[in-house]
C-alpha cells in the first residue's frame, strides 16, 4: 500500500477493528503488536456510523485532532498562547504528513499527554480526584501501546523529581500510590475482556515478547526518533530497488521538524526557569 515498507499500515488497523466488529476477541482470535485499544474504538465507531472506510478515517482524524489539542495545552503550560499556537501548527503539519492511518501512535501518546496534563493540576492542587483521573489516562495509553502506558509513568517520575528539585515540594506518597491503584485497576479493566478469552500468555507473546525479542528486521524503518533516517540509509542500500527514494524523503522533514521541536522545547524550559 506504501512505497517504504513497515509493520503497520491501515488495512492492518481497518481489518482488525472489523474482526472485533463482528465479535473476535484481540489475541485470542487475530494478532496484535499494539494494544487493543485501536480495534475497540473502531468497532465502536463502526456500531455507530456503519463499517466504511470513511468513518475509519473520520475517526481517525478526530483522534488526531485530540492529540493535537493535548499538543497545544500542554505548550501553553509551558509557555505563552505564541508558543502554544506554534505547537499546534508545527504539529499539524508532521501528522498530515502521517500516511498512516488508524496508528495506535496517535491516541496512545495523546493520552500519554493528557495524562501528564491531569498529573501536573493533581500535583498543583493535592487532589486525589485529579490522581485518579492521571491513572485512568495512563491506563487508555497502554491500552493503545503498552509501551507507552510505561512512558506515561516515566513522564511522571521526572515531573515527581522536577517538584522535589526545582519547586523544593514534595508530593503526597498517598496521592501517588492513588494514581497507581487507578492505573492498574483500569488496565484490569480495560483488557479483561481479551485476557479472559485469551489468556495471559498469549497476550505477553504478542504485545511485550515479540515487540521486544522477536525479527526486528521488519522493523528497518521503525526505529526510534533520532535514528529512523540512518535505518532509512540502511534499508535503501540493502534493498534490490534503488529507484524508490521514498526512505531518502526521511531527510526532508524529519530533521527540520525534529530541530524546531528541540528550539521550541529549550524556550519554554527557560521561560519556565
Amino acid at each position: 500500500r506504501y512505497a517504504v515498507p513497515g509493520p503497520f499500515d491501515e488495512g492492518f488497523a481497518l481489518y482488525n477493528s472489523w474482526r472485533v466488529f463482528l465479535g473476535d476477541v484481540p489475541g485470542r482470535d487475530l494478532w496484535q503488536i499494539y494494544g487493543p485499544g485501536t480495534p475497540f474504538l473502531n468497532a465502536a465507531v463502526f456500531w455507530i456510523a456503519g463499517v466504511n472506510l470513511l468513518t475509519f478515517r473520520i475517526a481517525d482524524l478526530v483522534v488526531k485532532i485530540c492529540l493535537l489539542i493535548a499538543v497545544a495545552l500542554v505548550a501553553r503550560r509551558a509557555g505563552a498562547r505564541f508558543w502554544a499556537a506554534w505547537s499546534f501548527v508545527l504539529s499539524s503539519l508532521v501528522l498530515a504528513g502521517l500516511a498512516i492511518f488508524g496508528y495506535s501512535l496517535v491516541p496512545a501518546l495523546a493520552f500519554t499527554l493528557f495524562s501528564q496534563l491531569a498529573w501536573v493540576r493533581a500535583a498543583d492542587k493535592g487532589s486525589i480526584r485529579w490522581a485518579l483521573v492521571t491513572g485512568a489516562l495512563v491506563a487508555l495509553a497502554g491500552l493503545f501501546r503498552p509501551d507507552f502506558g510505561v512512558y506515561a509513568f516515566g513522564a511522571i517520575g521526572v515531573t515527581v523529581a522536577c517538584h522535589a528539585t526545582l519547586l523544593r515540594e514534595t508530593i503526597p506518597l498517598k496521592m501517588f500510590a492513588w494514581m497507581v491503584a487507578a492505573a492498574f485497576a483500569a488496565s484490569l479493566l480495560a483488557y479483561a475482556w481479551p485476557l479472559s478469552q485469551a489468556g495471559v500468555g498469549v497476550l505477553w507473546e504478542q504485545l511485550i515478547r515479540f515487540p521486544l525479542l522477536g525479527d526486528l528486521k521488519a522493523y528497518t524503518l521503525d526505529s526510534p526518533g533520532f535514528f529512523r533516517p540512518f535505518h532509512a540509509i540502511k534499508w535503501w542500500v540493502q534493498t534490490s530497488d534503488r529507484r524508490n527514494l521514498e526512505p531518502l524523503k526521511l531527510w526532508t522533514a524529519w530533521y527540520p521538524a525534529m530541530m524546531a521541536y528541540v528550539l521550541g522545547t529549550v524556550v519554554a524550559l527557560r521561560r519556565l526557569h
